[in-house]
């Protein structure tokens, strides 16, 4: 016996002249032999059923601008010509001197 039989033709079946629910009871068909209606309602089961996923901790933003600050402040003085405290250029963290 195949397992991708469509559901048996009896279950919906309308023989008289209600245009609306001859096209409902297609429509539920259509649903059914696709298979749309199946993982719906699984989907729906799931979502009631499984707890909700727990949020990180929140871990502090760190980004490439505020990392390079006091380098980028420095390369400011230099090229607006103000005197720098000292000869060094700030090594940003994670960079390594040459």
């Amino acid at each position: 016996m195949p397992t991708n039989t469509p559901p048996p033709s009896y279950v919906f079946t309308y023989s008289g002249n209600n245009n609306g629910l001859i096209g409902f009871f297609n429509a539920i068909q259509l649903v059914c032999e696709t298979g749309f209606a199946l993982v719906a309602f699984l989907a729906l089961i799931l979502n009631l059923i499984l707890p909700e996923e727990e949020a990180d901790e929140e871990l502090p933003e760190f980004t490439a601008n505020e990392a390079d600050d006091a380098a980028d402040a420095a390369e400011w003085s230099r090229i607006h010509g103000r005197p720098q405290p000292t000869d060094e250029v700030p090594v940003a963290q994670g960079e390594t001197k040459a």
